[in-house]
């Protein structure tokens, strides 16, 4: 289900009836969004929020339908985010020093890889938000990003997703794929460039670029210059990670595939965006590793989903956007002639400014816009209008006034204290003096004093050996949550309520009970119906609808039990009628006839017994020759039959110097392949040719193995190739 929010994030319940749900999942810029179709009469607008078990929602786009339904579209709630920033600026900080700095306020925190916590960067904008600034860094300190909107953190990893051994493979999971391939942004040398002008000449044997020529010997050199770095270790480092990227081809694959993971629990099959995984089409001459860039889900119908493969982080359009963004950090702080412009200067260093030298000895009274250092140390006191810091460190710290979004203290001593919302699992109040009071559970041992002092009490369990309450003063403002076991209530609408179990594996709502198979956690499938429901022909009628585990075979509906209700052995004497004239054809008569216990009548195989007569019946030629034959065919069958068959990919007949094929060899007992069940060393190649020596040097080389590759080297002339499988070997 999803859980439905208004403008102002208040609760109003979930949204059941839906279709066609969707989920795309983008890991360039950690971006996803939800669109599905309402089946339901409920209103729900723009800037509506929407929570799944992992995300919240916002909604962007209501399109009504011709048919009355409406479609929506949301993408991921990152609004605290958007706020503007008029400046940032990070120097020598830590990815996490950096990212909180931009966060102050947001009532977000970060998370960081500890592979990424060491590294330092520079970064420096105006006039910008904090969703611009994190992309910012996500570029400078060359990692990827993923927003958690349920927790509201930002999460920094040096790579998302891992290698679990997964596969997508052309006949098991894999229904088709295609591919596209391009060298637009294609270079095996780079010249990496740092802040100041900074290059890797000292530490990269004097030469001032990186190489790498795994696709091809063509020299073609990317200058890549990133002022973010100041750090010529890290400039190196990074660098060589790029060129990796831009030393090949860029393939892109858009594959779709069955989600067996999902459709049948195959576990080993499972995957998630930023996962590598190997990809393997035969027919299409395709097996090597991707990543997963992209995923396409239908929570309802898993089978339609779809997922983009690259063997790359970013793509050719992405590349281009971070030179359009850096363009633009240049250009808001010059002007149309390349100047400064004066309002985008935060300071200037004495140092770059030409003639001009001064030396100050001491400075007895001043007022300073701004303070640049390494390290500052004050005897006396600082005081400051403003601060924004990533971090404090003190042994004691003393404040006026404090807004904290996050905190955590192990000890915490009060002299007066206004609380909003307090959750604690242990609390112990010598005195209280309560003007509101919220509780998940409290117990008051005693409550004294005049009723007009207190304002508003709200408990989900509120326990008082002594107290007074006015009648009907608790009304539904009053109450956040009630347990079942406090009401005393004569009529329950469930129309009005939905019932769920602590797992959400069984909802009841209306006359229906909504049981989750797991395959979907998010759309219940109807297992039963109580009253009014449509029939698989469309037709409404009333009973008792209960379906089996696949949630389509009906077990039970308005015309009584089917057979998939009755188990194996259910039927026994006593649920036959005495006058259930029972047909013939539904009798197994071969084994009524074969032995008819009643009284000493017996029949057996030719011989018919009354008491102590028999009667033997002589078999006919022909029904002896009926047996003889059937006798032969099992001897037949008993017996084991084993065929083999080549199958080539790639050319059959070389025409051209270069061309190759792969032979693969298969087994089959009967019709069944056992190819995989026997041992390599069982398959024996041979080739024939017109040099009967050579054939014979080349028939030991490929023994043991159950495919060969062949190329124009091993044809010659002429050539055929067969493989011999000694399966009596191994039998």
């Amino acid at each position: 289900m999803l859980r439905l929010y208004d403008k102002d994030k208040k609760a109003l319940g979930y949204i059941t009836k839906y279709k066609e749900l969707k989920i795309e999942s983008e890991l360039s810029q950690g971006d996803k969004t939800l669109s599905f179709t309402l089946l339901e009469e409920k209103e729900i607008l723009e800037e509506y929020y929407i929570e799944t078990k992992t995300d919240r929602y916002v909604i962007k786009e209501r399109n009504p339908a011709s048919n009355a339904f409406t479609d929506y579209v949301a993408v991921l709630d990152l609004e605290e985010l958007e706020e503007p920033l008029e400046k940032y600026e990070a120097t020598e900080a830590t990815l996490k020093e950096a990212a909180d700095m931009a966060l102050v306020g947001s009532g977000w925190r970060t998370e960081v890889d500890e592979a990424l916590k060491e590294k330092k960067r520079n970064a420096k904008m105006v006039h910008t938000t904090i969703l611009t600034v994190l992309k910012k860094l996500k570029a400078a300190f060359f990692c990827e990003i993923e927003f958690d909107t349920i927790n509201r953190i930002v999460k920094f990893h040096e790579k998302i997703g891992e290698d679990r051994g997964t596969y997508f493979f052309q006949g098991l999971n894999l229904k088709s794929v295609k591919c596209t391939s391009d060298t637009y942004e294609y270079y095996t040398r780079i010249i990496p460039i740092g802040a100041d002008g900074m290059k890797i000449t000292e530490i990269n044997d004097g030469k001032e670029y990186l190489e790498n020529y795994q696709y091809s010997n063509k020299i073609r050199t990317y200058l890549w210059i990133e002022d973010s770095y100041t750090d010529m270790e890290s400039l190196k480092e990074d660098a060589e990670k790029k060129l990796e990227d831009l030393s090949k081809p860029k393939k892109t694959y858009q594959a779709s595939f069955f989600d067996l993971a999902k459709q049948k629990g195959f576990l080993f099959l499972g995957y998630a965006l930023g996962d590598t995984i190997t990809l393997s089409d035969l027919t299409a001459g395709i097996r090597e590793k991707q990543r997963i860039v992209k995923i396409t889900e239908y929570p309802q119908t898993p089978s339609k989903n779809t997922c983009e493969l690259s063997n790359t982080t970013l793509t050719f359009e992405e590349l281009q956007k971070q030179l359009q963004d850096a363009a633009s950090i240049v250009e808001n702080i010059t002007t149309s002639n390349g100047t400064i412009k004066g309002s985008t200067v935060d300071k200037i260093v004495i140092g770059q400014i030409a003639d001009f030298e001064a030396e100050v000895a001491k400075i007895t009274s001043g007022k300073f816009e701004e303070i640049e250092a390494d390290y500052i140390y004050i005897a006396g006191e600082l005081g400051a209008v403003k601060a924004s810091i990533g971090e404090i460190e003190a042994n004691y710290l003393k404040a006026t006034e404090a807004d904290l979004k996050f905190a955590t203290i192990q000890q915490l001593k009060a002299t007066n204290a206004t609380i909003e919302n307090l959750t604690a699992e242990y609390g112990d109040f010598k005195a209280v003096t309560v003007e509101q009071l919220t509780a998940t559970s409290a117990r008051i041992e005693s409550i004294s004093g005049d009723l007009a002092s207190y304002k508003q009490v709200m408990a989900e369990e509120l326990t008082a050996a002594k107290g007074w309450m006015l009648e009907g003063s608790i009304g539904n403002a009053q109450i956040q949550n009630l347990d079942v076991n406090k009401l005393n209530a004569g009529t329950i609408d469930t129309a009005k309520i939905a019932l769920s179990s602590p797992d959400s594996s069984m909802q009841i709502t209306g006359n229906q009970i909504l049981v989750n198979d797991m395959t979907d956690p998010l759309q219940p499938m109807n297992r039963v119906i109580l009253g009014k429901y449509q029939n698989s022909s469309g037709e409404m009628e009333y009973g008792l609808l209960v379906r089996s585990e696949d949630g389509q075979t009906i077990m039970i509906d308005g015309e009584g039990v089917h057979n998939a209700g009755i188990t194996d052995g259910a039927i026994d004497n006593n649920k036959v009628a005495e006058n259930a004239n029972i047909s013939g054809k539904k009798l197994d008569i071969q084994s009524v006839v074969t032995e008819i216990n009643e009284g000493e009548t017996k029949i057996s195989q030719t011989m018919i017994q009354v008491g102590d007569k028999s009667l033997d019946i002589v078999l006919s030629e022909k029904t002896q020759e009926i047996q003889e034959t059937t006798e032969k065919i099992n001897e037949i069958e008993a017996k084991k039959m084993y065929r083999v068959e080549t199958v080539i990919s790639g050319k059959q007949i070389f025409t051209d110097k270069g061309q190759a094929a792969t032979i693969l060899c298969k087994v089959y007992s009967w019709d069944d392949e056992i190819t995989d069940t026997l041992d390599a060393s069982l398959f024996f190649w041979h080739r024939v040719s017109e040099n009967g020596e050579a054939d014979k040097e080349w028939d030991s080389y490929h023994t043991g193995m159950k495919q060969v590759n062949i190329t124009t080297e091993d044809v010659l002339n002429n050539a055929s190739f067969f493989c011999e499988v000694k399966i009596e070997k191994g039998v």
